[in-house]
């Protein structure tokens, strides 16, 4: 092998290039089989991800369960929960000042909730925990006693922490019943064509049917749409969001982009009722 040096260089770089071929060949084959794949990726914040099971996220603290008996301190392998508190001479017990928690350096073991003797102390799904400050992230018992982002996406919270869209939501509510009313009126009156039995023509069967489709559009369209898009921008250290855009731009950026095909078939179907309605309480 000695004699024939070049010889030797020549196999030594063609192995090297046959083993490179086949490593980028199989790059290749990974990212073509990818091809046909339904895109994954979550358009967050508008979409959250979902998160796993026994998912330790921020920590939850109940304030009137706390007995300041402080194991949480003990447990915690960096010395991380802040407790203070006072002794009542009149009850013989220790009453608790405040409570925090530093989650910049906390690195959720779960320890302190573990070991609670209360339970005063519990996981959430909560992940979002992004601030301009790291100060911020220092939570006293206020922060920590708040819902978690999971249960303050629900419609029903939202209503009552945005004036904006309780607004939003009157309108279409009140569109809605005020259709009802004329079709309540219509039929209470009793009019002599709906005794007509045979008043059926084919532009009533048209219309119908266009109707029907537009229905089973919205019931296959909402369901697979997220009506957690809704973004609150707030100042405390519990929800920290850009305040580029207030909530009325928010909701107009939602109704022309995620729920533009929603928008527009409710909108048609109160159109389409309306003018209905108006047209068979005139006859």
């Amino acid at each position: 092998m000695n004699m024939f040096p070049m010889v030797t260089g020549f196999m030594s770089y063609g192995q090297q290039t046959i083993r490179a071929t086949r490593y980028i060949g199989q790059s290749f084959i990974t990212t073509l089989s990818h091809t046909n794949r339904l895109p994954i990726t979550i358009h967050y914040p508008y979409e959250k991800s979902i998160t796993p099971e026994r998912f330790r996220g921020r920590i939850q603290f109940e304030f009137d369960k706390c007995i300041a008996c402080e194991v949480c301190v003990r447990v915690c392998p960096i010395d991380l929960p802040v407790v203070d508190w006072r002794f009542e001479k009149d009850i013989k017990r220790k009453q608790l000042l405040n409570y925090s928690i530093d989650f910049g350096v906390c690195i959720f073991c779960g320890n302190c909730v573990e070991y609670c003797p209360t339970s005063c102390l519990s996981m959430t799904e909560e992940y979002e925990l992004s601030t301009y400050d790291r100060h911020e992230l220092n939570y006293n018992q206020i922060a920590l006693s708040r819902l978690p982002i999971s249960i303050m996406g629900d419609y029903t919270i939202q209503t009552i922490r945005n004036s904006s869209e309780i607004v939003a939501q009157l309108l279409i509510y009140v569109g809605a019943i005020n259709v009802l009313i004329i079709f309540a009126v219509m039929f209470v009156n009793g009019s002599e064509w709906s005794k007509d039995k045979n008043y059926w023509t084919i532009g009533d069967g048209f219309t119908s049917l266009v109707c029907i489709t537009i229905v089973f559009s919205l019931m296959t369209t909402i369901p697979d749409k997220s009506w957690y898009g809704i973004l609150w921008t707030t100042r405390s250290n519990q929800i920290v969001e850009q305040g580029l855009i207030n909530n009325v731009q928010q909701i107009g950026i939602h109704l022309a982009t995620d729920f533009y095909l929603p928008f527009e078939l409710i909108s048609i179907i109160l159109l389409v009722s309306l003018i209905g309605a108006i047209t068979m309480a005139r006859q």
